[in-house]
């Protein structure tokens, strides 16, 4: 099985990828809104205990950090602002997972803080982002992958037809070939990795 092509064909999809890099990003929409609203919050915003406060402002930002995160379900692939919310959550488990395996002393200053800083996003982002993906795939289904062919002829603008010019002496060469030769020619694997 190839790195770049499944086996119908088609060419795999970097949703993993671009999900990872959503997350980042909405990492650091969080981090921005936290350092840009944490003062205005505190000043304007007190309930009657301490916790209360940090909870209330925990959820403002995530909410303002949710708004903004979500205009990614404006993409055509609405999976990757998806992706970007599970990621959140990943990353919170990993955190805690970490947090696990330190001694105590580190352990209990570290817990509060990630359940500060991470748990609201995490939470909020999630509970907004599945129902609306939900609700959205309704009504935009996935793309459906094209073969390497099929993007090889889009991409030569050509409609599948013969072309009507002689072709080059290569051409019986690569009739001959595979569909995965084909394919590691297009990505310039060598084949050393074949098994």
């Amino acid at each position: 099985m190839s790195l770049f092509v499944d086996k119908n064909h088609r060419r795999k999809s970097p949703i993993a990828i671009a999900g990872f890099f959503t997350t980042v990003l909405f990492l650091c929409v969080y981090g921005v809104l936290y350092v840009l609203l944490a003062e205005p919050l505190y000043r304007h915003v007190a309930l009657s205990s301490p916790a209360a406060t940090n909870v209330a402002h925990a959820l403002i930002i995530s909410l303002a950090g949710t708004a903004l995160c979500g205009l990614l379900f404006l993409l055509k692939d609405k999976r990757v602002a998806l992706f970007g919310f599970v990621g959140l959550a990943v990353v919170l488990v990993m955190f805690y997972v970490a947090t696990f395996l330190m001694e105590d002393s580190r352990r209990d200053m570290m817990l509060p803080l990630i359940t500060l800083y991470g748990l609201a996003p995490a939470l909020v982002g999630n509970a907004a982002a599945w129902p609306l993906y939900l609700k959205l795939r309704k009504t935009h289904p996935l793309p459906q992958p094209k073969t390497l062919r099929e993007e090889i002829r889009e991409a030569a603008g050509t409609s599948g037809s013969p072309a009507v010019h002689a072709a080059p002496p290569s051409a019986a060469a690569a009739s001959r070939r595979s569909p995965e030769e084909d394919a590691m020619l297009l990505y310039g694997d060598d084949g050393d990795s074949a098994v």
